[in-house]
């Protein structure tokens, strides 16, 4: 089964917590640790958002697959910058949605509307 990584908007916690949830009764292992911290209210000031960077960093070179959540126009868009990081470092880079951004066309980005055909795909 996959280490994976869940990049999504933070409007879109519980969707991820769920998500989480779904891929781990499948036997994948979710390293996305942002999922199960209670709020991101803490993330005011230089030294807490390096903190976030570096758990986000470490986080995603655990993963073998990162799975973004898209179509949701968020206003903060970490998601982008951690799939452009997963295919820097060679990682399988999976869209739930709807392509958002030009790496969102790269060959090597695989795209599926449901979960089910993601947890196919993952298999």
């Amino acid at each position: 089964m996959a280490r994976v990584f869940i990049a999504a908007s933070y409007t879109r916690l519980k969707e991820a917590a769920s998500l989480c949830a779904e891929l781990e009764r499948h036997g994948h292992i979710v390293v996305s640790t942002w999922i199960h911290e209670p709020s991101r209210e803490y993330l005011q000031g230089d030294a807490a958002m390096e903190r976030s960077a570096k758990v986000d960093f470490r986080d995603l070179q655990q993963a073998e697959v990162v799975v973004c959540l898209t179509g949701d126009n968020g206003t903060r868009v970490e998601r982008h910058s951690e799939v452009g990081m997963a295919l820097g470092t060679g990682k399988r880079v999976i869209l739930l949605g709807t392509r958002e951004q030009i790496y969102h066309w790269y060959p090597a980005v695989r795209v599926v509307n449901t979960i089910r055909r993601l947890i196919e795909v993952l298999a």
